[in-house]
This record gives C-alpha cells, structure tokens and sequence, in this order.
C-alpha cells in the first residue's frame, strides 16, 4: 500500500492564489498556480490554440502565474521523485482548474503514478479552508485513476463547446470528474 504524501513532500498543484497561500502556511514547500480564471476570456477545445490564446489575453491583463497549459514545463523543473497533487473541492473555480490541470498532465511527461488527488466535499474552496485541515485532506487523498483523465477530458470537451448542452449532458452523467456536475449545477 502506498502512504499519501506529506505536505513537505510534494508538489501542490493549487486552484489559484489562495489556496496556494494556504498549502503554502500549511508547511508546503512546492506549489504551482492554476491561476487561469477561466471565467474571462477567451477558451478553445484544442489545447495548443487555447494556450495560446490564454497566453495571449494574460499578456493584456495580467503577468500573473501561468496557467495548467503550461503547466509540463513548470513540473520538468521540480524535484522527479515527489508525488504531485492535484487539489480541487466542490468549487466551480477549483473544479474547472483541476479539469484544466489534468488535461494539460495527460498530454505532459508525469508518470500517472506519481498523480494524486485530493479532493473535497462541498462548496468551500481549497483557498477559505484552514490551513490545518488540508494535511487530513491530503491523508485521504487517492491516486488519479485512468477514468480521472477521461472524465476530466470529457469535461474540458463540454466547458469549450460553442453550446451549453454538451456541459449539460455532461453534468447529468452518472460518474464523472469529482464535483463536477454538482459545481455545475451551483
């Protein structure tokens, strides 16, 4: 049985600058943003054209962290051998950058292996959370599943379609990304 991590010993993936300041007062030692706020701007299916065009509408915004779609060439530079966690809660913002997150992973280097997830129940974000109840939420995390990336996948496909029918369809699923339907639903 593999243990999960501890909080010092592994790379954070935070959905957005607050709860990266909460990992980071909890003792975490390496933290990466997913700071893309979806909610503005442009979004593209294909993930070298939304790359693109999310870099593109930062630069007129913001010089703030990059988002998931750079997310291989932010990892290739932390330490091999740490387990790297993705965090998510009910949220829509952090649900929608866990999604973002493992789409971009599925098309890096990161052995599936080494992908945990530590997700929690309800609405409050990872960043309004006490800084002390994320090591107990990090000891019930689980490693990512095959069916993680393909339902994340599936739910990238239905943010970015033209309609909002395919996030519909989506959202009434049985399954799926954890708190997705119901960050949805909100």
């Amino acid at each position: 049985m593999v243990h999960p991590p501890t909080i010092d010993r592994a790379i954070h993936l935070a959905p957005g600058r607050a709860a990266g300041a909460r990992l980071r007062e909890a003792g975490a030692r390496h933290v990466v943003l997913l700071d893309d706020d979806l909610a503005h701007g442009p979004s593209a299916a294909e993930p070298g054209k939304h790359a693109r065009l999310r870099r593109g509408h930062r630069s007129e915004v913001s010089s703030g962290p990059r988002p998931a779609s750079d997310l291989a060439a932010t990892l290739d530079v932390l330490p091999e051998e740490l387990p790297v966690v993705l965090w998510s809660s009910g949220a829509w913002r952090d649900v929608l950058a866990a999604v973002q997150g493992l789409v971009a992973l599925r098309r890096g280097r990161i052995p599936p292996g080494r992908l945990r997830l530590a997700a929690a129940e309800g609405p409050q974000p990872i960043g309004e959370r006490a800084a002390g109840s994320l090591a107990r939420l990090l000891g019930r995390s689980r490693p990512l599943r095959p069916s993680d990336l393909r339902d994340a996948a599936a739910a990238w496909r239905a943010f970015t379609a033209r309609t909002p029918a395919a996030l519909e369809r989506v959202r009434r699923r049985p399954g799926g990304f954890p708190g997705f339907a119901a960050a949805v639903a909100d």
